[in-house]
């Protein structure tokens, strides 16, 4: 299987703006919500972590012809890592406001889409 650089490029950038978006957005929350600032902090450095790394990425794309297995398995670790923070905040007591304030279902779906899993589209039934 080789990978697309210009869509993995495409969804890393996504996710390095988002990230970037997100960390005062979680700052805020920290302060309002101290009884949840353990996730909040694990999320902000998964954040942190993937902004940067996500950079990394996209700037390997723009200037090689290819990524090493490794890093592309780095950014599935990430972005795994990513998608559980967003998991433990959904469902640790924060409001549906402060989730959709954090982004976390938006952060979600583009890791999802670096790790190759599709949006499962519900049926409607008449």
């Amino acid at each position: 299987m080789s990978l697309n650089l210009h869509k993995f490029r495409e969804d890393t950038t996504n996710i390095q703006l988002c990230c970037h978006q997100v960390l005062n957005r979680i700052l805020d929350l920290m302060v309002k919500h101290p009884k949840h600032a353990t996730h909040l902090n694990k999320y902000s450095k998964a954040c942190l972590v993937t902004e940067r790394l996500c950079e990394y990425v996209s700037h390997g794309c723009c200037n090689s012809i290819g990524l090493s297995n490794h890093i592309v398995s780095e950014c599935h670790l990430k972005c795994n890592e990513m998608v559980d923070c967003c998991e433990t905040i959904m469902s640790c007591g924060l409001s549906k406001d402060d989730c959709k304030y954090l982004r976390c279902v938006e952060m979600k779906s583009l890791c999802d889409s670096v790790l190759g899993k599709k949006k499962s589209k519900s049926k409607k039934r008449k």
